[in-house]
């Protein structure tokens, strides 16, 4: 999932982390909280487990940004949340995700296979998906990436063209491919994404992805697909719907992911105006895909 505003992977990042020492939600509940008074999107959190305990992350390209956030949640006095800040250069920040990540199960149907694990990994009855990302999201790892994959595999055999919108690392033009799309177009506003995009498809042999660069504010394309993917954060899906809908052909398919629990009912209201039926609907322990078919 990424956002359509570009985002630079800088000579240095400072990650800000929350780990969390006890099992009481609230304490999370008010760190979210935080985050989001401060204007900081949720899909630029990231969390994981370490040594059996939460912990949160937040990354920012200046220290002034990430001392505001630590005093915001210093002056909480939380009990049993202890925060840090440090610096990430930006090698550590690229190489992090490699740190741990082996292959997984992605969908009943598909394994996703880091690239640098490719030499260990033993074939299973699944079909391996080859992936490679410098950036937190594009590893399938997040719950966004894994119900976009779902919707996919659940429409498989009803699409031949397919677009994704916002492409990170690629993955799901990928899973695309291998459920049937022959005719692909997959877009990001981040050329760094372009780079990695295409050599996830190379590792894949996925072939005649039209791959471009380009801002959803100004891009004009009349082209429609089969089935369109698009997981962006809420806001950039309530701004660009109109315009997604029209890239899907007659009763067809558009799946929408990136969009947290608190943001769902927001945007059912908002994408009933639209020429669409409503065909199924994820929710996970924090963000939600729906999948809609187009109206005549």
């Amino acid at each position: 999932m990424i956002k359509l505003t570009s985002k630079k992977i800088l000579n240095q990042t400072w990650q800000l982390t929350c780990r969390l020492v006890c099992d009481e939600d609230f304490a999370e509940e008010l760190l979210y909280e935080v985050f989001v008074s401060l204007g900081i999107n949720l899909v630029d959190i990231v969390q994981q487990l370490r040594r059996n305990q939460k912990e949160i992350l937040c990354y920012f390209s200046t220290l002034n940004q990430a001392k505001k956030l630590k005093t915001a949640i210093d002056a909480l006095k939380l009990k049993g949340v202890i925060v840090s800040l440090k610096v990430l250069h930006k090698k550590d920040w690229q190489d992090r995700w490699k740190k741990g990540i082996k292959p997984f199960v992605l969908t009943p149907n598909i394994d996703i296979v880091p690239r640098w694990t490719s030499a260990q990994y033993q074939k299973t009855k699944k079909f391996p998906v080859y992936i490679d990302t410098n950036l937190a999201f594009g590893t399938g790892l997040h719950e966004t990436t894994r119900f976009m994959a779902q919707l996919i595999e659940l429409r498989r055999g009803d699409f031949i063209s397919f677009l994704d919108v916002g492409t990170g690392s690629g993955i799901l033009a990928i899973i695309a491919h291998h459920w049937g799309a022959k005719k692909i177009t997959a877009i990001d506003i981040d050329q760094q994404s372009m780079a990695v995009a295409q050599a996830n498809f190379k590792a894949n042999r996925v072939e005649k992805v039209k791959l471009q660069c380009v801002d959803m504010q100004t891009w004009r394309h009349k082209t429609q697909y089969d089935f369109v993917a698009a997981n962006l954060v809420t806001d950039d899906l309530l701004t660009f719907g109109a315009r997604l809908v029209a890239l899907v052909k007659s009763q067809k398919f558009l799946a929408v992911s990136g969009i947290s629990l608190k943001n769902l009912p927001r945007l059912l209201k908002a994408f009933r105006a639209l020429p669409l039926n409503k065909l199924k609907v994820i929710r996970g322990q924090q963000w939600s895909a729906v999948l809609y078919q187009r109206k005549d």
